[in-house]
Formats: structure tokens, C-alpha cells, sequence
């Protein structure tokens, strides 16, 4: 058997499983991101004071650099400015010489982690070079202690006044969270999840219908109507669990649904996703199953089972990030259109 590709999963507390190896963006979240680099100290922690200079701080400080540097750069680029060095948030804030030492390994997952991040937040994966973040992130080092000094209270950026001193992580995160928008200059998007209602089986139809008519990650191939879908919940009612994910706005932006496993024991639950094309980069996905996964508990489900067609590698990847494994394929599943899929079988334990 050819050997498994390596893994290294971690839970963040935002609940996403992201692999440090092989992150996608729909494991990013930019709580987990403000969380982290807050509790992360520059420079190994050697800096004077009562708190560490945490890199959050740091990128807070650099992004008001660079807007001082290029005042009419776009948004988006001080976005890329406050997540420069969002990685650490994972791999820490390890010193040059050190990465120098580790070698290109070390760079490879910083430039992996860089690009799903950038693509989560609607930026290119790799920068333009043009850009100017270096010089950015070389004047805040000056200004902050880089460079083997130890500078506490720091020098004044000019015309910013004191830089505010290393503060509590927690008031660091706070910080940070806010600051990201959407590169229009927007807020991101808030996502609430809610049990579905029956206004809502009419933009459930339709949002699936969409999906459907792209075609490549559903079974289903005709049009969906709000009369299936009420049929479909009624079907099931008691033991099954829908939610929508609904923006600020009241836009459903996805939904998903548990139900019993049919042809499967009891204990044994069936489940299905759909997330707005277009919209996948909100945390859709992650905030359904975190509600849908505990529902599946008060409803005595043990486990959760997800058909996958073969060839839809991004739900996959959803369920792979999310804690599902394999442990089953059916080849040549026949659709409603005549068309031959593959589907794998992949299952979440809940106890």
C-alpha cells in the first residue's frame, strides 16, 4: 500500500480542525487567527514590560505603518498588512536565523498557510512584491526592538505619536479582531445559524437548486422546489435537525440537515450541506456543523455518515477538516439523470 500523506491536525477553539500541512481556507477563522497571534510573543518574549510584545500587536502597528506609507493604497492591502504574519498563529513566531537553520520545510508550510489564509479573506494568494509590506514590517522592527534591541516604551513612529505599550493578549486579540474588512472596505459578513422554518423552504429551493444546475458535488440533478423540502423535513420529523446560516441581512447563505441513515441502524445519522456558491469563504460550513453536531447528541444519534461524490473534492475537504474518516466507497451510483458516480463514505463519531 503506497504510504498515507503525513497530517498534523490541531483543533482550534473556533472548533475547525485545520491541518498545518495542508490547510485549506475553509478551516480559517479570523477568531482563531486574532486568538493566537495574540498569545505569541516577538523575539522569544525578550522584551521589557509587564506583558509580551505579542505578534498581533505587531501586525496592528505595521498595518498603521503601511497606511502611513502608501495612503492610497486599496483596503484590501491593509488587510494583507494586518495578516502578514497571520501564520504564526500556528507555527509561532520563530527568529530568522532559527528559520534560516530549520530550512526551506519551514518556509513551505508559512507559504502554505499564507496563501489559504489570503484566499479566506478574499486576497490573492501570493502578493504583488510591489506592495511594500517589507518596508512596512522593517520600520515597525525599528520601532519595536527588532534587530537584537530591546526598545520599551518604543520610539515614535513620526506623526502617530507613542506606540501603545504591550498590553494583556486578550485586549491584543480585541484589537486585531476588528480591524479585518472585506477588501471593498466593507465589514466581513456575520453568519448567525437558526433552525430553519418554513419561510425559509422557498430560499432553501432555490439556493440548492443553484448548486444543482453547477453541477459536480450533488447526487440530485432536477430542480428543487419549497414543497420538497417541506416533505423532506416532514419526513423525518423528531429525529432530524435543519439549519440555515443566515447573513446580518437575512440572505440565507447556506443550510444543512441531519436525519436518520436509511437502511442504517438507529444510532446512525445521515447528513447533508449546501453553502451558497460564491459564498464558501464565510465560515458557513464550519458554524452549521458545530450547531448541527450538537443537536445530533440531544437527538441520541452515535455517529453521522456523509456520501461524498468522488469527485467533489471540496466537500471532501469540508468533511475531511471537520473530523469525518473514511470507511466505505460505492462505485457506479446511478443518478437520477442516468449518470454513474462514485461516492465515499465517510463517517463522525459522536461518542
Amino acid at each position: 500500500m503506497p504510504k498515507s500523506q503525513p497530517r498534523a491536525w490541531q483543533r482550534m477553539l473556533s472548533g475547525r480542525r485545520l491541518d498545518l500541512l495542508d490547510p485549506t481556507p475553509v478551516d480559517i477563522e479570523i477568531e482563531d487567527i486574532a486568538h493566537g497571534l495574540a498569545f505569541v510573543a516577538r523575539w522569544n518574549g525578550q522584551t521589557n514590560g509587564d506583558y509580551a510584545y505579542s505578534v498581533a500587536e505587531h501586525s496592528i502597528l505595521v498595518t498603521d505603518i503601511h497606511a502611513r506609507l502608501a495612503p492610497d493604497a486599496p483596503v484590501k492591502w491593509r488587510l494583507a498588512a494586518l495578516l502578514h504574519d497571520a501564520p504564526e498563529y500556528v507555527i509561532g513566531d520563530m527568529i530568522s536565523p532559527v528559520k534560516a537553520a530549520v530550512g526551506p520545510g519551514y518556509g513551505a508550510v508559512d507559504d502554505r498557510l499564507t496563501a489559504a489564509i489570503h484566499l479566506r479573506f478574499g486576497l490573492p494568494a501570493t502578493l504583488p512584491k510591489s506592495l511594500g509590506l517589507v518596508g512596512g514590517h522593517a520600520i515597525g522592527r525599528v520601532h519595536t526592538g527588532g534587530g537584537g534591541q530591546i526598545l520599551w516604551p518604543p520610539r515614535p513612529v513620526p506623526d502617530r505619536g507613542p506606540n501603545p505599550a504591550p498590553a494583556p493578549a486578550r485586549r491584543g486579540a480585541r484589537r486585531f479582531h476588528p480591524t479585518p474588512r472585506r477588501p471593498d472596505g466593507g465589514p466581513l459578513t456575520q453568519i448567525r445559524i437558526r433552525p430553519a422554518h418554513t419561510l425559509d423552504h422557498r430560499d432553501m429551493a432555490e439556493l440548492l437548486s443553484e448548486i444543482i444546475a453547477i453541477g459536480g458535488t450533488t447526487a440530485i440533478t432536477g430542480r428543487v422546489t419549497a414543497e420538497d423540502i417541506t416533505a423532506k423535513i416532514d419526513a423525518h420529523t423528531g429525529r432530524n435537525a435543519w439549519h440555515v446560516a443566515e447573513t446580518d441581512d437575512g440572505e440565507i447563505v447556506g443550510f444543512q440537515w441531519i436525519a436518520p441513515l436509511a437502511g442504517g441502524p438507529d444510532e446512525a445519522a445521515d447528513i447533508a450541506t449546501f453553502a451558497k456558491p460564491g459564498r464558501q469563504g464565510l465560515g458557513i460550513g464550519s458554524k452549521l456543523f458545530d450547531v448541527t453536531r450538537a443537536a445530533a447528541k440531544r437527538l441520541g444519534y452515535g455517529w453521522i455518515n456523509a456520501n461524498i461524490r468522488a469527485d467533489n473534492s471540496s466537500g471532501l475537504t469540508y468533511y475531511q477538516s471537520r473530523g469525518f474518516e473514511d470507511y466505505g466507497r460505492v462505485d457506479g451510483y446511478r443518478m437520477d439523470d442516468g449518470t454513474l458516480v462514485d461516492k465515499i463514505l465517510k463517517r463522525y463519531d459522536l461518542r
